[in-house]
């Protein structure tokens, strides 16, 4: 008793919360509305509790029993309304779904454990007072996991109920199909309790498990096994007595905490020696550490001076280095006006230099056919005429200049000029060739085509010339025709492209691991069915091209093509002369 004093402070806080929802019942506010959320905080906190302070208590058989046939029927109710609740808003037409003969079957169990715990309750003293029961702490475990398991399902059936009535105020007109209740049962067992594997039939086994629990209880309470043996109650001590056993073992136990005190005395004394002589040695130290520091002061002054020292080092080399950069600039700057300078005086050097170079030009230019002469007679006086011939060429005509190697202007327009003249001739043979092979044609006799084969030609060209435009409305409603079905295949493939879903391979079990497996399959049969399509249009494509190339020199039949008759003949005929021939 004196531990769950402890824990009232805990506990008012949750009386608190019980009392606001006493006052909404007396009040008739209490619907299912209101949350419950604090409720069950309070029930787990209790739920914690008392294996911890007060399992140690005798428990009162008949009372506990009462309060339990109490849960149980409070329990029952909510259920039965929940279940009616189910069976108005299921579509009449989904009335043997699995959800509607699961609400059946819920029903019956209903009223099968509502006699049970009615058949207990006849058993049960009506003013909660001690009654003939007594069973084991088994029994009494038993009867507390039947209360568990009908609040799980109480839960589940709250979800499921709000679920389905949203569903119903969506589409007041027409009731819900049992497909939509049904998922909406499993999404509350999913939501509700740990064993989302047991899907919809959980609510029904667990009722039918507390069917079970109850008739075997019942029937025991019925046969007389609970009934009161005889046995009596151990007699308790007295809460003063146990008082007094308390108080004299609290005093042994001070009695020997003194001597404990004591002896931690004696230890503490001896820690105020051994401070002490730490205390001293820490003293040794600190004086130490003080010469020390002053060492690390004087070592520190000595090299701030050094390092203003190689600071100032420093400076003055810097600052040499900016005067030598200085003098370098304007050194530079002076030598590229030098540059500059010398170099438009070669460019006006250059320019008298070309001029100079013309003038030698057109005077060697002059003096070429009397140089060729001089030549010639030299040849036949001697060597030293042809030397004088040689200087009758251009002189020098000022100091040498480094120059840079080039063709001379004469040479490149002799080269040209003899370009233009081969051009010139190659288009005169040219010509001369073809004025002679038309010359050659004119003189050749001409051909004599007999008249019955005239006629023959006419004939055979008018029914070509049928046969083509023939040819070419069924070519041009192929065409057509090839056009649709590549719109078609195209339109088959974007569909493929677009409508690609993602399989749930989280979800291995079931109408939906089927319906996946289902669409997969119809995928492949339609992928396989547009690729052979494609093939035959490909395929298609290339005869029709063939066919408007050949211009109707082929037949076409049911099992190729062949070569018509006209083109035959030409193939055939060796009846011919050489008319010229093409060389490229």
């Amino acid at each position: 008793v004196l531990k769950v004093g402890t824990l009232y402070p805990e506990m008012s806080v949750h009386e608190k919360g019980l009392d606001f929802y006493i006052d909404l019942l007396h009040k008739g506010q209490l619907d299912e509305n209101v949350p419950v959320a604090n409720l069950e905080k309070t029930l787990a906190y209790f739920d914690t509790i008392y294996p911890m302070y007060l399992i140690e208590m005798k428990t009162n058989c008949g009372v506990f029993l009462a309060d339990h046939v109490k849960i149980y029927m409070a329990a029952i109710e909510n259920l039965r309304t929940e279940v009616r609740r189910a069976r108005a808003i299921l579509d009449p037409s989904s009335e043997g779904s699995e959800v509607g003969v699961l609400m059946k079957t819920l029903e019956n169990q209903l009223k099968d454990l509502e006699a049970q715990v009615k058949i207990i309750k006849r058993r049960l003293p009506q003013d909660r007072s001690q009654g003939p029961l007594s069973f084991p702490e088994s029994v009494a475990l038993t009867v507390h996991q039947c209360a568990g398991n009908l609040a799980a399902v109480v839960k589940v059936t709250d979800a499921f109920g709000k679920a389905i009535m949203a569903l119903a105020i969506a589409n007041p007109d027409a009731g819900v199909p049992g497909p939509k209740m049904h998922d909406a049962l499993l999404n509350a067992v999913d939501s509700k309790t740990e064993f989302g594997d047991q899907g919809i039939q959980f609510t029904m086994k667990n009722v039918a498990l507390t069917l079970t629990k109850l008739s075997v209880i019942s029937t025991a309470i019925q046969n007389g096994e609970y009934d009161f043996d005889g046995t009596r109650e151990e007699t308790s001590v007295q809460p003063i007595l146990l008082r007094a056993q308390q108080v004299k073992a609290e005093v042994k136990d001070a009695t020997g905490l003194k001597y404990k005190l004591e002896a931690k005395d004696g230890e503490i004394k001896d820690f105020k020696k051994l401070l002490k002589t730490k205390q001293e040695e820490l003293s040794e130290m600190q004086v130490r550490k003080d010469l020390l520091e002053k060492k690390l002061i004087d070592s520190n002054r000595d090299h701030d001076l050094m390092i203003e020292k190689l600071q100032r080092k420093l400076d003055d080399t810097t600052n040499l280095m900016k005067r030598k950069e200085k003098e370098f600039e304007e050194t530079m700057d002076h030598l590229q006006a030098d540059i500059d300078s010398l170099e438009n005086e070669r460019g006006e050097l250059k320019d008298k230099m070309k001029q100079m170079s013309k003038k030698a030009l057109l005077q060697g230019l002059s003096k070429e056919p009397k140089s060729l002469l001089a030549s010639g007679s030299g040849a036949a006086g001697g060597g030293n005429s042809s030397d004088a011939g040689g200087l009758g060429g251009p002189t020098s005509l000022g100091p040498s200049l480094p120059s840079p190697v080039r063709d001379s202007p004469l040479l490149v327009q002799q080269v040209s000029d003899m370009k233009a003249a081969v051009n010139s001739l190659q288009q005169s043979k040219a010509r001369i060739q073809g004025n002679h092979l038309r010359e050659r044609l004119a003189r050749l006799k001409p051909i004599n085509i007999p008249k019955h084969q005239i006629k023959l030609n006419t004939n055979n060209q008018e029914k070509t010339d049928t046969s083509k435009e023939n040819n070419n409305l069924d070519q041009e409603q192929q065409l057509t025709k090839l056009i649709k079905r590549c719109g078609a295949a195209r339109d088959e493939l974007f569909w493929l492209l677009c409508s690609q879903e993602i399989v749930d391979l989280t979800n291995i079990k079931g109408n939906m691991a089927r319906k996946d497996a289902k669409e997969q399959a119809t995928r492949k049969i339609r992928e396989k069915s547009l690729r052979t399509e494609i093939s035959l249009l490909q395929l298609e494509i290339t005869k029709l091209m063939a066919c408007r190339l050949d211009n109707g020199n082929t037949v076409p039949s049911d099992f190729g093509s062949f070569s018509s008759s006209a083109a035959s003949q030409a193939i055939n005929q060796k009846d011919y002369c050489l008319m010229g021939s093409i060389r490229v």
